[in-house]
């Protein structure tokens, strides 16, 4: 049996007055099915059971998704169609696609070993 392809899809979490986002992993879960149901119906619904929260940088506002290779289109238009969450403007912006939680972890740490060498430098 072949193993399923799967990608790790990095998301930035930006509000409008910079204030973090404080929710659990459930409750962030239950906002991205209701996106993909408002969007896709039925047919977004029968692939989500397949997505899982990976990771979720509560200070860096960033969330890590996996999801099946094949809907990885479809879940980044559907989350940044999201505008509010708990009354707040909010924007999710893909930043990356990685096919290894490998990578990701080499990515983020990369990232943020050069923003604190540029607030060292300040």
């Amino acid at each position: 049996m072949a193993t399923k392809k799967v990608r790790y899809v990095i998301f930035k979490i930006e509000s409008g007055n910079n204030t973090l986002l404080k929710m659990s992993d459930a409750s962030l879960l239950n906002i991205f099915r209701d996106q993909m149901y408002e969007m896709y119906g039925s047919f977004g619904m029968m692939h989500f059971h397949n997505v899982c929260l990976t990771l979720f940088l509560l200070h860096n506002q960033i969330i890590v998704l996996k999801v099946p290779r094949a809907i990885k289109n479809e879940i980044c238009s559907a989350m940044q169609q999201c505008k509010s969450i708990a009354g707040r403007n909010v924007t999710f912006n893909a930043i990356m696609a990685k096919s290894s939680i490998k990578r990701v972890r080499a990515y983020l740490k990369e990232k943020f070993e050069k923003e604190e060498r540029l607030r060292g430098q300040r």
